[in-house]
């Protein structure tokens, strides 16, 4: 009887491992799959941005104007109501815009700006922004983000949009806030080329 009782608590013993060895196992698949969603979810709304831009444009003839004393970031009140012009088809996009500079999607807690850069920047340590049009061939339009997500997030998505080029190519690029690479960083993302 005692034998039986041994051999008992030897199986639950393995049962217990394997079942932890299979919560471990999902736990992660689950954790992979929501970071996955994260990405996914962020690529979109760069393309959804990307797209009200080119729309308004399109619709107006004219791209997004330089706010007062900083043309290189554009104004971005115009995505969300009409310009003036018999043109305008918008809004162009759904979400908060609280400034004439800058605005917040539904659902999301990132501040997101549309400037006008050189296509050259990038990777760059204590640097608030992309470096400003000298040469307008050189020049793109740049969706900038206030980055909510981890330096792990951000090569996940470098890896996705670019295929790991590094932070200053493609387009998809980062400049960090501090001196070091912390979670204190902007993203940009390429929108077009500059009129």
């Amino acid at each position: 009887m005692l034998k039986k009782g041994a051999m008992f608590g030897l199986d639950a013993r393995i049962a217990l491992a394997i079942l932890g060895a299979l919560s471990v196992i999902s736990g992660a698949a689950l954790y992979s799959a929501i970071q996955s969603a994260k990405n996914t979810s962020t690529i979109a709304q760069y393309e959804e941005i990307s797209k009200a831009v080119v729309h308004y444009s399109l619709d107006t003839g004219v791209d997004l104007l330089g706010r007062s004393g900083a043309e290189f970031e554009l104004t971005t009140k115009h995505l969300f109501s009409t310009d003036g012009s018999a043109n305008w088809k918008g809004p162009y996009i759904s979400g908060d815009s609280t400034t004439d500079y800058y605005f917040k999607l539904q659902n999301n807690g990132a501040s997101y700006f549309i400037y006008k850069c050189d296509n050259t920047f990038g990777n760059q340590f204590s640097k608030p922004s992309c470096d400003t049009c000298t040469n307008k061939e050189d020049c793109g339009v740049w969706i900038k983000s206030n980055f909510l997500g981890s330096v792990a997030q951000v090569e996940d998505l470098d890896e996705l949009i670019d295929g790991s080029d590094g932070y200053d190519k493609g387009k998809f690029r980062v400049l960090w806030a501090d001196a070091t690479p912390t979670d204190n960083l902007r993203t940009y993302y390429y929108i077009k080329p500059s009129f």
